[in-house]
Protein backbone atom coordinates (compact mmCIF):
# COMPACT_ATOMS: atom_id res chain seq x y z
CA UNK A 1 0.00 0.00 0.00
CA UNK A 2 1.72 3.45 -1.19
CA UNK A 3 1.58 6.63 0.97
CA UNK A 4 -0.52 9.12 0.67
CA UNK A 5 0.93 12.13 -1.42
CA UNK A 6 1.25 14.26 1.94
CA UNK A 7 3.01 11.06 3.89
CA UNK A 8 6.52 12.48 5.61
CA UNK A 9 8.63 10.00 6.84
CA UNK A 10 9.48 11.40 10.74
CA UNK A 11 12.89 11.21 11.63
CA UNK A 12 13.36 11.93 15.66
CA UNK A 13 16.37 12.38 17.14
CA UNK A 14 17.45 11.48 21.21
CA UNK A 15 20.53 13.29 22.14
CA UNK A 16 22.19 15.18 24.73
CA UNK A 17 24.66 17.86 24.65
CA UNK A 18 27.81 15.37 23.79
CA UNK A 19 29.29 16.43 20.31
CA UNK A 20 28.18 13.39 18.50
CA UNK A 21 25.10 14.56 18.80
CA UNK A 22 25.32 17.81 17.56
CA UNK A 23 27.22 16.06 14.49
CA UNK A 24 24.22 13.43 13.92
CA UNK A 25 21.64 16.82 14.42
CA UNK A 26 23.95 18.43 11.67
CA UNK A 27 23.54 15.44 9.12
CA UNK A 28 20.09 14.60 9.96
CA UNK A 29 19.40 18.25 9.35
CA UNK A 30 20.33 17.59 5.51
CA UNK A 31 18.66 14.46 5.02
CA UNK A 32 15.50 16.27 6.36
CA UNK A 33 15.49 18.73 3.19
CA UNK A 34 16.60 15.87 0.81
CA UNK A 35 13.91 13.90 1.74
CA UNK A 36 11.05 15.90 2.98
CA UNK A 37 11.52 14.97 6.68
CA UNK A 38 9.93 15.87 9.62
CA UNK A 39 12.32 16.24 11.81
CA UNK A 40 12.18 15.94 16.04
CA UNK A 41 14.55 16.19 18.84
CA UNK A 42 14.42 14.87 22.47
CA UNK A 43 16.83 16.09 24.39
CA UNK A 44 17.39 13.23 26.68
CA UNK A 45 18.96 14.90 29.65
CA UNK A 46 15.81 17.67 30.08
CA UNK A 47 13.25 14.62 30.30
CA UNK A 48 12.79 12.78 33.24
CA UNK A 49 11.48 9.70 31.41
CA UNK A 50 14.91 9.68 29.07
CA UNK A 51 18.02 10.80 30.85
CA UNK A 52 18.86 7.18 31.22
CA UNK A 53 20.18 7.44 27.65
CA UNK A 54 22.17 10.23 27.98
CA UNK A 55 25.92 9.90 26.87
CA UNK A 56 25.18 6.03 26.99
CA UNK A 57 23.13 5.37 24.19
CA UNK A 58 22.53 8.98 22.11
CA UNK A 59 22.46 9.46 19.70
CA UNK A 60 19.89 7.37 18.58
CA UNK A 61 17.85 8.07 15.63
CA UNK A 62 14.35 6.79 14.88
CA UNK A 63 12.40 6.79 11.74
CA UNK A 64 8.89 6.53 12.03
CA UNK A 65 9.36 5.07 15.27
CA UNK A 66 11.62 2.14 14.18
CA UNK A 67 15.24 2.07 15.47
CA UNK A 68 17.57 3.21 12.73
CA UNK A 69 21.18 3.50 14.81
CA UNK A 70 21.77 3.97 18.69
CA UNK A 71 25.35 5.75 19.80
CA UNK A 72 26.86 6.44 16.64
CA UNK A 73 26.63 8.71 13.94
CA UNK A 74 25.68 6.84 10.59
CA UNK A 75 24.19 9.44 7.60
CA UNK A 76 24.43 6.67 4.94
CA UNK A 77 22.58 3.66 7.33
CA UNK A 78 19.32 6.98 8.10
CA UNK A 79 19.34 7.63 4.35
CA UNK A 80 19.25 4.04 3.25
CA UNK A 81 16.63 3.50 5.81
CA UNK A 82 14.32 6.34 5.00
CA UNK A 83 14.97 5.45 0.97
CA UNK A 84 13.93 1.66 1.77
CA UNK A 85 11.00 2.85 4.17
CA UNK A 86 8.23 1.60 2.55
CA UNK A 87 9.47 -1.40 1.34
CA UNK A 88 11.64 -2.24 5.05
CA UNK A 89 11.65 -6.00 5.66
CA UNK A 90 11.11 -6.64 8.94
CA UNK A 91 13.68 -7.12 12.09
CA UNK A 92 14.23 -10.60 13.02
CA UNK A 93 15.55 -10.73 16.97
CA UNK A 94 16.20 -14.52 18.42
CA UNK A 95 15.19 -15.05 22.42
CA UNK A 96 12.96 -16.49 25.07
CA UNK A 97 9.43 -15.62 25.46
CA UNK A 98 9.41 -13.34 29.04
CA UNK A 99 6.55 -11.99 31.33
CA UNK A 100 7.01 -8.35 31.59
CA UNK A 101 5.19 -7.91 34.87
CA UNK A 102 7.61 -10.34 36.36
CA UNK A 103 10.50 -9.45 34.61
CA UNK A 104 10.00 -5.35 35.78
CA UNK A 105 8.85 -6.03 39.26
CA UNK A 106 11.22 -8.80 39.93
CA UNK A 107 13.91 -9.05 37.64
CA UNK A 108 13.01 -12.45 36.98
CA UNK A 109 14.30 -13.82 33.47
CA UNK A 110 12.15 -16.25 31.54
CA UNK A 111 13.75 -19.80 33.26
CA UNK A 112 11.74 -21.43 35.17
CA UNK A 113 9.01 -18.75 35.22
CA UNK A 114 6.86 -20.64 33.20
CA UNK A 115 3.86 -21.44 35.27
CA UNK A 116 3.67 -17.58 36.93
CA UNK A 117 4.03 -16.34 33.23
CA UNK A 118 0.86 -18.30 32.01
CA UNK A 119 -1.28 -17.35 34.46
CA UNK A 120 0.00 -13.64 33.78
CA UNK A 121 -0.71 -13.75 30.06
CA UNK A 122 -3.99 -15.72 31.15
CA UNK A 123 -5.04 -12.38 32.90
CA UNK A 124 -3.67 -10.30 29.73
CA UNK A 125 -0.30 -9.36 31.36
CA UNK A 126 2.01 -7.97 28.43
CA UNK A 127 4.58 -10.50 26.89
CA UNK A 128 8.50 -9.76 26.04
CA UNK A 129 11.42 -11.15 24.20
CA UNK A 130 14.41 -11.60 26.48
CA UNK A 131 17.25 -11.39 23.80
CA UNK A 132 20.15 -13.09 24.27
CA UNK A 133 22.23 -9.70 23.78
CA UNK A 134 21.00 -8.74 26.67
CA UNK A 135 18.01 -6.65 25.49
CA UNK A 136 14.50 -6.95 26.49
CA UNK A 137 11.54 -6.02 23.74
CA UNK A 138 7.80 -5.65 24.88
CA UNK A 139 5.94 -7.44 22.54
CA UNK A 140 3.19 -6.35 20.59
CA UNK A 141 0.25 -7.69 17.83
CA UNK A 142 0.92 -6.71 14.36
CA UNK A 143 -2.87 -5.23 13.59
CA UNK A 144 -3.53 -7.04 10.21
CA UNK A 145 -2.58 -10.80 11.75
CA UNK A 146 -2.06 -10.68 15.65
CA UNK A 147 -1.88 -14.71 15.13
CA UNK A 148 1.99 -14.72 15.56
CA UNK A 149 1.68 -12.81 18.80
CA UNK A 150 -0.94 -14.58 20.27
CA UNK A 151 1.08 -17.82 20.21
CA UNK A 152 3.73 -16.70 22.53
CA UNK A 153 1.58 -16.47 24.83
CA UNK A 154 1.74 -20.72 25.24
CA UNK A 155 5.32 -20.02 24.80
CA UNK A 156 6.93 -18.92 28.29
CA UNK A 157 10.88 -19.47 28.67
CA UNK A 158 10.83 -20.79 25.23
CA UNK A 159 13.55 -19.48 22.66
CA UNK A 160 11.97 -18.01 19.37
CA UNK A 161 12.88 -16.31 16.38
CA UNK A 162 10.60 -13.13 15.97
CA UNK A 163 10.63 -11.38 12.81
CA UNK A 164 8.61 -7.93 13.07
CA UNK A 165 9.12 -4.11 13.08
CA UNK A 166 11.43 -2.98 16.15
CA UNK A 167 9.72 0.83 17.20
CA UNK A 168 11.73 2.77 20.05
CA UNK A 169 9.35 5.41 21.97
CA UNK A 170 10.44 7.42 25.26
CA UNK A 171 12.90 5.00 26.03
CA UNK A 172 11.22 1.65 25.10
CA UNK A 173 11.96 -0.79 22.83
CA UNK A 174 9.24 -2.91 21.06
CA UNK A 175 8.70 -5.34 18.49
CA UNK A 176 5.48 -5.77 16.52
CA UNK A 177 5.48 -9.14 15.64
CA UNK A 178 4.27 -10.79 12.56
CA UNK A 179 5.89 -14.05 12.39
CA UNK A 180 7.72 -16.18 15.10
CA UNK A 181 9.18 -19.68 14.69
CA UNK A 182 11.03 -21.99 16.91
CA UNK A 183 14.83 -21.58 15.87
Amino acid sequence: MSEPEHYRPKVTLYRCACRHCDAAQEELLKLRERYGAVFEVQRVERDERLRGFAGWSTPIVAIDGVGVTQFKVDAKAWEEALRARAQARPSSLIGTVADMCCYFKLGARPEGHDACARECFAAGGPVGIASFDGRVFLALPDRRDPSAFQGLKDRPGQKVRVEGEIRLRDGLAAVVVSRVEIP
